[in-house]
């Protein structure tokens, strides 16, 4: 796997219990506190599509992205729901990895 600038993103954006907060509670109870926005979601979205996608695609398969996104309303819809997950997901890997340690 390439370096993946959207994790380091996520890792730089948020501490430890940030992070706990996003895994256990997901981003869409507000703890993502910069990833609130549409606005938010579709700037990350557009910046860092490529390591989304194959971090999505590494952990759940291609498949996953198009079943996650069949009930979007639109494409501010979908990158927001592909964002959150992304970010919920390196959440929850970085507590994983810490509690393992």
């Amino acid at each position: 796997m390439t370096t993946n600038y959207a994790v380091k993103s996520i890792l730089n954006t948020y501490d430890s219990d940030e992070l706990r907060d996003i895994a256990y509670h997901g981003c869409q109870s507000g703890c993502a506190s910069s990833h609130i926005y549409y606005s938010d979601t579709t700037e990350f979205f557009n910046t860092f599509e490529a390591d989304i996608q194959e971090y999505l695609a590494d952990h759940f398969g291609e498949d996953f992205m198009f079943h996650l996104v069949t009930d979007c309303h639109d494409m501010t819809d979908m990158r927001n729901k592909l964002v959150w997950t992304f970010i919920e997901l390196v959440s929850y890997d970085y507590i994983n990895q810490l509690e393992v340690a």
